[in-house]
């Protein structure tokens, strides 16, 4: 859930996050948000099969570094060997 991934980032400080959008209690995008909050330089990749058009805009919006349909595997490792 969303408040476990921005307590295990603020513990852990990854390089890389992958968050996906629907998740029990606080959601992706808001847990996203606290956590570039916390840390503006955190690398945060929004993974979901929600509507790509709708949510790949608010991941930008919110400084994510992408979206990607979490089905597409190639994709999320190409991105990843891009960051």
């Amino acid at each position: 859930n969303g408040d476990a991934a921005i307590a295990m980032y603020q513990g852990l400080n990854p390089e890389l996050v992958t968050m996906d959008i629907t998740m029990r209690g606080m959601d992706g995008i808001a847990a996203a948000k606290a956590i570039l909050k916390f840390d503006a330089g955190a690398r945060i990749i929004m993974l979901s099969n929600l509507d790509e058009d709708k949510f790949s805009k608010e991941a930008a919006q919110i400084g994510a570094k992408g979206y990607i349909n979490k089905h597409k595997t190639a994709e999320i490792l190409d991105l990843i060997d891009r960051l």
